[in-house]
Formats: C-alpha cells, structure tokens, sequence
C-alpha cells in the first residue's frame, strides 16, 4: 500500500505541474505542447473516473467521489481548451 500511495502521489504531483503548465505557467521543464497534449489524456482520465466512481457499489464513491473527479474533468478540460 504504501508503495501503491507513493505512485499515487507522484502522479498527482506530475499532473498538478502538466496543468499548471498548460493554464501558462512556466513552472516545470515539459514544453507548452506536451503539457497541454497531457491535460488533455488527464482530462479524459478524470471523466473516466467520475463515470467509475459512479457505477461503484460505495455510496461514499458514488455521491462524493464522483462529483469531485467531474468537477476535476471539467477544470483540466477548461485548461485543455486554453479557457
């Protein structure tokens, strides 16, 4: 698990750096065309979520995880489209 938390971490270290670099600060080292080709594949990865979280069993998942990972969705694809 801890391994596993660690990874998770990571990647959300790196994707919080993807989109900053994509909204247009000049924060990490990735190029503005990786970096907005990157909010685009984490876009499509948090709506995939949200819909995940919405077909779980957990109630937990379902009415407050799923809100947060669409609300997520959004802003990256608000970020994607250069809005």
């Amino acid at each position: 698990m801890r391994i596993a938390s660690a990874f998770a971490a990571g990647f959300w270290i790196a994707a919080a750096f993807v989109v900053l670099e994509g909204a247009g600060h000049e924060i990490s080292p990735l190029p503005f065309r990786v970096a907005r080709w990157s909010t685009w594949v984490l876009f499509g990865l948090l709506a995939l979520g949200a819909l995940m979280n919405l077909a779980s069993r957990s109630r937990l998942e379902r009415f407050l995880m799923s809100p947060i990972a669409a609300l997520l969705s959004l802003l990256c694809l608000l970020v994607a489209l250069g809005g």
